[in-house]
């Protein structure tokens, strides 16, 4: 009676000599690719090394050169902008005011020449003149305005024919139209008193000193020359027309016309010129 083995049996034999097999191939490997190293080296590649081989002295050794050294450049910072600060406008200051003129009021002192002409209705000869000299004072609180007072001596023949000496008394205001300029011109008008002596002649040839007085209005106007600040030239015409005051005016009337009219209202003319010293 044969006796077969069993199947577990077959299958270990067939596993070690599988495993047999492989021990062999893989030695056979490292046999081909073992390299030519030496037993004491620790490392083998490619190429053979030897370190440490009796007698032999190592190679030298170069020491790799050192870096260079790293110079880090920081760039400096920029600037800031520069700030432009708006520069002020400049505006030179205007001109002061010129100074404001203060007038001050002024008196003057006038002294004049004065030539008079007389006239009344038909009578008036024309031999009637006088002439005579004068002085005022003159007020001038304001560049526009003063106030004359003036007196005045004169003598000469009246419209009648008479010789008379006369002594007239005015009181006038003036008006200056430009009171700034160097020639000023300006108006008057105002009041005037006189007393007269008249050599009055009668019928039968007697010489008869007669007393008149007198009151009226005059008016007119004028210039005024300043030649320096406080001296000044004056000319002007005062015309008047006046009436008699006296007691004896009433039975004695001044002025007789051909027809037999009388009156006691004359009337005339005032030149006047001279100079005003102010204060």
């Amino acid at each position: 009676m044969t006796t077969r083995p069993s199947s577990s049996h077959s299958v270990r034999r067939f596993a070690s000599v599988g495993a047999a097999l492989a021990v062999t191939a893989l030695a056979a490997v490292a046999s081909a690719d073992e390299p030519k190293c030496p037993p004491d080296a620790w490392f083998c590649a490619e190429g053979e090394i030897k370190i440490g081989v009796p007698g032999t002295p190592p190679p030298p050794v170069t020491p790799a050169p050192a870096p260079p050294p790293v110079v880090v450049y920081t760039p400096a910072p920029a600037p800031p902008p520069p700030v432009v600060q708006p520069q002020p406008v400049y505006y030179p200051p205007p001109p002061p005011p010129p100074p404001r003129q203060v007038y001050r009021s002024e008196v003057g002192i006038n002294f004049h020449l004065t030539g008079a002409a007389f006239g009344s209705n038909e009578n008036m000869t024309s031999s009637a003149a006088a002439g005579g000299v004068g002085a005022a004072i003159r007020f001038r609180p304001t560049p526009r305005f003063a106030l004359d007072l003036g007196l005045d001596v004169i003598g000469g023949t009246d419209a009648n024919g008479f010789k008379r000496s006369e002594v007239p008394f005015t009181i006038a205001g003036l008006l200056y139209l430009n009171p700034r300029s160097k020639v000023q011109v300006y108006l008057l008008g105002g009041i005037g008193f006189s007393t007269a002596r008249v050599e009055t002649v009668t019928t039968q040839g007697y010489t008869v000193d007669d007393r008149y007085s007198y009151f009226g209005g005059l008016f007119g106007g004028g210039l005024e020359l300043r030649i320096a600040p406080k001296v000044a030239l004056n000319f002007d015409v005062r015309g008047f027309v006046r009436g008699r005051t006296d007691d004896a005016a009433k039975y004695n009337p001044e002025f007789r016309a051909k027809d037999g009219r009388t009156t006691n209202t004359s009337g005339g003319a005032l030149f006047n010129g001279g100079l005003t010293l102010y204060f």
